[in-house]
């Protein structure tokens, strides 16, 4: 049905997840979709043509919808496929006729081109420019919204929910979705996939089957104000998406993470992200998921309470749980991080990864290290695959560190209360003073 580019970080461990991952791989490729931009609002100064049906929009202009379409059989039910349009859905529901089980069925086979509530498609010609789509509800599609080979769209004050993907852009530059709520979607809320400056601000993208927000090879783009609960897989991710910002979001009670960061991304700014709030609404495996990221400042982020719970169905990735994990991925700083109650690693890396943290909060104190390799928490047990040249030290009560490679090594300074040692174990390294 839908493909989700499928990088799947590369690694095994990252793939433990089979059968969530299959809904990965179909969700982003070639799927066809569609959306809308701002210069359309131009033409909300004109005389509206009015709408009570699905129809295709081909001329310029303003169209409101002036009832509800329930229940439609339509291909594409409002599409449109002209430049300088506002589509104005009035406040009603495009409402189509495909089932739960027909779009999990649609993941066995090719994406299917059809079953689309409202679609921006330029129909092989020059790219599609200055369309709006607002004020809208769609249920029942294969896909909500969605724009294909379209710049600048702009999707707002919309609602998607009982669709495969809520809203879906390919291909659509700078494209914006304000002020929707695109929860309860088979496989993911907002979907962004090849569209380089585009923004996702003030959404709600909660209990979706895999994923709440996706943005996948889309550089420069940002992610503000975005609630994230509760979805199958993952809260948000960006994957391959580079000097993009993520703002002031939350992102809790995931089933496997709240918020990824992966394939080779370079230069994200992530700050103000919760992957656990205050009353301890967790995720499943990880709060923070980090894989092949370089350069990357993550800052006043909180994974307070990661559970240690795989979704259902899953296999383990064979690595333990932890509040920020990070794989393959070198220079990237945390500052100011809440990691308190976690199952078991409050941080963990791997394969690696050199990385500053500044204040990272655990439930005995607060520690600042540059490290490579180590892992980090209240857990005071070796994994069960650790070899002989893994060795667990326990820093100060109730926090312990361990290598995760022969390389390892860990700067550290630890403070509790009104209190600072640095460098406790500076400069540790296994096969010389071992962690």
């Amino acid at each position: 049905m839908f493909r989700i580019d499928a990088r799947n970080e590369r690694n095994n461990r990252f793939r433990a997840l089979s059968t969530v991952l299959v809904v990965l791989v179909l969700l982003v490729a070639s799927a066809p979709v569609w959306g809308t931009t701002t210069g359309a609002d131009r033409a909300g100064h004109q005389q509206a043509t009015v709408i009570d049906s699905c129809t295709t929009i081909d001329k310029p202009g303003t169209y409101r919808l002036t009832e509800s379409i329930e229940n439609s059989t339509a291909d594409i039910c409002i599409e449109i496929r002209a430049i300088d349009v506002h589509f104005d859905g009035g406040g009603h529901t495009v409402d189509g006729n495909i089932s739960r089980q027909e779009m999990l069925d649609a993941l066995r086979g090719p994406p299917p081109e059809t079953g689309i509530g409202v679609g921006v498609h330029p129909d092989g010609s020059a790219l599609l420019l200055n369309v709006t789509i607002s004020n809208v509800t769609v249920t029942d599609w294969f896909r909500g919204i969605g724009a294909r080979e379209t710049s600048g769209v702009v999707v707002r004050d919309v609602t998607a929910t009982a669709t495969g993907a809520g809203v879906d852009l390919v291909s659509a530059p700078g494209s914006t979705v304000v002020n929707a709520t695109t929860s309860g979607n088979v496989l993911v809320g907002v979907l962004a996939s090849g569209s380089s400056g585009s923004t996702i601000r003030d959404v709600t993208a909660s209990a979706n089957g895999f994923l709440g927000v996706h943005v996948v090879d889309s550089f420069d783009s940002s992610i503000r104000r975005v609630a994230a609960n509760d979805n199958g897989f993952s809260g948000i991710d960006l994957r391959n998406s580079s000097q993009s910002t993520v703002r002031t979001v939350t992102a809790t009670g995931n089933g496997f993470r709240g918020l990824g960061v992966v394939d080779e991304p370079v230069g994200n700014v992530v700050e103000n992200v919760t992957v656990a709030d205050g009353n301890f609404n967790r995720n499943g495996y990880s709060g923070i998921v980090v894989f092949l990221a370089t350069n990357s400042t993550f800052s006043n982020v909180s994974v307070v309470g990661t559970t240690g719970t795989l979704p259902p169905g899953s296999r383990s990735p064979g690595r333990p749980p932890a509040g920020i994990h990070i794989e393959v991925g070198s220079g990237n700083t945390f500052a100011d991080v809440d990691a308190r109650h976690q199952a078991a690693w409050a941080y963990h890396s791997e394969m690696g990864a050199t990385n500053t943290v500044e204040e990272l909060r655990t439930d005995a104190g607060v520690v600042s290290f540059e490290a490579r390799d180590v892992a980090l928490g209240p857990t005071t047990t070796l994994p069960p695959d650790a070899d002989n040249a893994t060795t667990a030290t326990p820093i100060i009560e109730g926090v312990t560190v361990t290598n995760t490679s022969a390389d390892s090594f860990i700067d550290l300074e630890i403070a509790w209360e009104s209190v600072k040692s640095e460098n406790q174990s500076a400069n540790e390294t296994a096969g010389g003073e071992s962690l």
